[in-house]
């Protein structure tokens, strides 16, 4: 944040979305590291989706160099905008689709829905790698059809906001402007079910 000192900001707090597409770009690279990827945005020139986009390419760029980006496209955050995205990429590359990255579940379900109408099944698909797991991710995750969605713990967001206002509010912390991180790990079949017995998006 430039100009944070001149607003009176002192502090973010929340997911870092580089360091999120860095363990999505590790969790492709572990799985396939030869691996044909198409990627579905967010909306451009959103910070979180260049993030999202960046970190996985600096990634793959530096420890995956035989992996291939066959291409890049936004899907705006919205559902039915992925899904359409996925049904082109599915067309103009078919078989050639590897894994799928996309920035956030409610994409990924879209993305899920065009490889079910295109005949994929949760065993015969590409690798699904997605962001949140949220409400429509989790049970994707369960039934097989997202391999990996890195965890926005909207309870531990909430914790750090209130601890690090608290710290503000008593003088422990006086800046000068820091970003205060919380961790965003991996949720596929070995952890989903501690997280939806959690109850957070009931």
């Amino acid at each position: 944040m430039n100009d944070a000192a001149q607003l009176g900001v002192l502090a973010y707090t929340g997911p870092n979305s580089y360091t999120m597409a860095i363990v999505v770009a590790k969790e492709a690279i572990s799985r396939m590291p030869t691996g044909r990827v198409v990627m579905i945005t967010g909306t451009p020139g959103y910070s979180a989706a260049e993030d999202r986009k960046n970190g996985f390419l600096d990634t793959i760029l530096k420890q995956a160099p035989n992996m291939k980006v066959l291409d890049i496209q936004s899907g705006n955050w919205m559902r039915d905008t992925a899904q359409r995205v996925m049904s082109d990429f599915i067309t103009k590359y078919g078989d050639q689709i590897d894994i799928v990255y996309c920035h956030d579940d409610n994409m990924t379900v879209g993305a899920i829905n065009a490889l079910k109408d295109a005949g994929y099944t949760a065993t015969k698909r590409p690798i699904i790698l997605s962001m949140g797991a949220m409400a429509d991710g989790l049970p994707a995750v369960q039934d097989g059809w997202i391999d990996g969605t890195i965890w926005q713990n909207p309870l531990e967001d909430a914790r750090l906001s209130l601890q690090v206002a608290l710290d503000i509010k008593s003088g422990k912390f006086k800046g000068p402007y820091k970003d205060f991180y919380f961790d965003t790990p991996v949720v596929d079949k070995s952890n989903v079910q501690k997280v939806i017995d959690m109850h957070i998006w009931d």
